[in-house]
């Protein structure tokens, strides 16, 4: 079983909670979240038929392990299989964004449903601009970061 893929997420996301020599293990050492496995065969029995269910309908390169709550710890409740997009958009980086009074999760989800290039709307944001402005005002071709005056 060590040379499966879901054999690897398992020692992968035990390595980010416990082994202090983990690239990751500060990220999650710094706000509490265990590893609840005991084994593989807990893991296994729980996540296996949730993988291949998963890879059949999303491929298995866009098949991820998730937390549903981001700050929760790994444990039977609190994990799920996402693709990378749902897992991107889960991310405690990730930052809330409001839109003419709709609640998006993430600025990615503004853009994909107000069809924005994501690129742009996160450099003006960068800039300062409000989220108004940021989706609102036009493309000014010369200069795509100076303000471009309104027509009235």
């Amino acid at each position: 079983m060590e040379w499966t893929i879901p054999y690897r997420k398992f020692m992968s996301a035990k390595a980010r909670c416990n082994d202090k020599n983990n690239d990751s293990y500060y990220r999650y050492w710094w706000r509490w979240i265990k590893f609840e496995r005991k084994d593989f065969s807990d893991f296994r029995k729980d996540m296996w038929d949730a993988y291949y269910e998963h890879c059949a309908k999303y491929w298995e390169k866009d098949t991820t392990l998730d937390r549903i709550d981001v700050d929760g710890n790994y444990c039977k409740e609190n994990c799920r299989r996402a693709t990378w997009k749902e897992q991107y958009n889960n991310m405690s980086t990730n930052h809330k964004v409001e839109y003419k009074w709709v609640k998006y999760n993430s600025l990615s989800t503004m853009c994909e449903d107000l069809w924005l290039k994501y690129e742009l709307v996160k450099d003006r944001l960068r800039y300062w601009w409000s989220v108004e402005d940021a989706v609102e005002r036009p493309l000014d071709t010369k200069h795509s970061f100076k303000w471009v005056k309104k027509t009235e």
